[in-house]
């Protein structure tokens, strides 16, 4: 099965965990996409939206992260789940597509080979 992690808090459990972005509903929901759309270019803008709507500015999403140096009041940064794709977006976009080629071999969806 896929795998590509984000760091998020589980409010539940009290503490920082890896989370799978690319679970098997995302992946079926974008091999879905990928078979409507026409283009590499159109597929990509359609993940991009998806994970923006799934993953942008939404608290559950988020954690602070922030320097540990002993200052009095160290820097500190939001980030959400797509801040975190989003650093690495070239592969992890890559990484998409590869996964949905291997999911199927449809001709439908020959443009993203």
């Amino acid at each position: 099965m896929s795998e590509w992690n984000v760091c998020i808090h589980d409010f539940n459990q009290r503490k920082f965990v890896k989370y799978n972005i690319c679970n098997e509903y995302f992946m079926a929901t974008m091999k879905d996409t990928a078979m409507k759309c026409k283009s590499k270019e159109e597929f990509l803008k359609e993940l991009k939206s998806e994970c923006r709507y799934r993953y942008w500015s939404k608290c559950e999403w988020e954690i602070i992260i922030q320097e540990w140096t002993g200052r009095e009041n160290p820097d500190e940064q939001k980030i959400d789940a797509y801040d975190q794709l989003e650093m690495n977006w070239d592969r992890f976009t890559e990484y998409v597509v590869s996964e949905i080629c291997k999911m199927t071999r449809s001709k439908k969806i020959d443009y993203l080979r």
